[in-house]
């Protein structure tokens, strides 16, 4: 019911909606020249619609995930299409140069929104159905694509906070393993080994604090990250988004990476046998 009436704003599977719309007004504006005075206005419109965006986005969000309404899976993939879309007219030629600040800026703040999702198991297990991980991938290397490293690594900060407290239950989405090879997938996107060293640095980090994953979860996730560092480009239909940009990085590299962090998580786990299996 809930996504029946708020469609027209929220929903994202239609081309009759507002984040249909806005997409193609900003496919629109970008291509217009530095001096269309039209084309400036309104991209100065939208920064101001977006001022203050998150306030009732984290609201409705939170609310939703209460009521454990569907309107969930909405909201949170309506906040990632915004703050990407926000991010690319902020690259706009007719964008005056404090419209080109602020975009970014209320990008940062929307995106944020996902980082007040409750880390109770039930939430976790009813949020991750909506795909919250790969959201939150997609927000990472996308707004790195698009040379916005700032929102970027909000989103990857945000993606690594989930990592540790939805990854943390039982919940059979493998989100401790998913979450960290969507970060080393990201650390490896650009040509710098410092990305990839930082990651280790901060995993080890974390491991060591009151909220990490309790060992038996560790040994799964690395099991789980060995096998995928085994299998890493196995032919086949890539469902994620994020094992198929895996896919698209050096393999040594990649499966490095992956075996590094394996053995961070459970260094007592390196010498078993792989269950090499069938990849999605």
């Amino acid at each position: 019911m809930h996504s029946a009436y708020l469609a027209p704003y929220y929903s994202l599977t239609t081309t009759q909606s507002l984040g249909a719309w806005l997409a193609d007004l900003a496919n629109a504006l970008t291509k217009a020249e530095a001096n269309n005075q039209d084309a400036s206005t309104v991209i100065r419109n939208i920064e101001q619609w977006a001022e203050n965006l998150y306030r009732t986005e984290k609201e409705a969000l939170l609310i939703a995930i209460e009521k454990r309404s569907h309107f969930t899976f909405d909201v949170i993939h309506w906040i990632a299409h915004v703050t990407k879309l926000l991010v690319f007219l902020s690259r706009a030629p007719a964008a005056n140069d404090r419209v080109k600040q602020e975009l970014p800026r209320h990008a940062l703040w929307l995106i944020g929104v996902l980082s007040w999702i409750p880390n109770d198991k039930d939430t976790t297990a009813f949020v991750e159905t909506f795909g919250v991980t790969e959201l939150l991938f997609e927000v990472a290397l996308d707004t790195m694509v698009q040379g916005d490293d700032e929102v970027s690594k909000a989103a990857g900060d945000i993606l690594f906070s989930w990592a540790f407290k939805a990854g943390r239950h039982a919940v059979g989405w493998s989100i401790l393993e998913r979450s960290l090879s969507a970060l080393a997938t990201l650390a490896l996107w650009q040509d710098d080994p410092a990305p990839a060293e930082r990651l280790k640095v901060e995993l080890a980090k974390r491991l060591n604090t009151e909220n990490a994953p309790e060992q038996e979860m560790r040994d799964d996730a690395a099991r789980e990250l060995r096998e995928r560092a085994a299998t890493l480009y196995k032919s086949g239909f890539r469902l994620s988004r994020i094992h198929s940009a895996m896919a698209e990085i050096d393999q040594e590299k990649m499966q490095a990476l992956l075996q590094d962090i394996a053995d961070l998580l459970s260094p007592g786990t390196a010498g078993e046998p792989l269950n090499l299996g069938v990849w999605p």
